[in-house]
């Protein structure tokens, strides 16, 4: 069992799978999966965005947040996975402004909106819902049982 317990690196990648899985469909339902739908977009800026890409969803003006968080071999894409633990997520600068929300807007926001313009707080990462924590669980689980059967007994 202590075999078992020392190397976590193969079950991070089948969470890896299910962090990615589970943003696919957050990013989908604007936030709805889980729990919370994202606000909607200030009027003024939806009409300017509409104008710029066409009808693309919240948060995709450009996919480059979208595509960094469920594409693993994007450059902004975060996965860390050690003996004892992973770490998965973005480097686009502008995803914490969007997850907690910021008092005012980037530059090309305020160009567009006016210096005043902010943005509301809107989950790019939720906490797992307990389906993703139980498909986690059953991962580790099965990496643990595989182990221990693969791993000799010693005399």
């Amino acid at each position: 069992l202590d075999q078992a317990l020392d190397d976590f690196r193969p079950v991070w990648r089948d969470v890896h799978d299910i962090f990615t899985d589970m943003l696919k469909v957050h990013f989908r339902t604007e936030g709805a999966y889980a729990g919370v739908k994202w606000v909607p977009l200030n009027p003024r800026y939806a009409a300017w965005k509409q104008r710029q890409v066409g009808n693309k969803p919240m948060l995709r003006f450009s996919d480059r947040l979208y595509h960094s968080l469920i594409q693993k071999r994007h450059e902004d894409h975060i996965a860390r996975m050690e003996r004892r633990w992973a770490e998965f997520g973005t480097r686009v600068p502008y995803a914490r402004h969007h997850h907690f929300g910021a008092r005012r807007g980037a530059p090309r926001f305020k160009k567009t909106l006016g210096p005043a313009a902010g943005l509301p707080k809107r989950i790019v990462i939720p906490e797992p819902t307990r389906e993703e924590g139980e498909r986690i669980a059953d991962a580790v689980l099965a990496n643990i049982i595989k182990r221990m059967r693969t791993t000799r007994r010693r005399p």
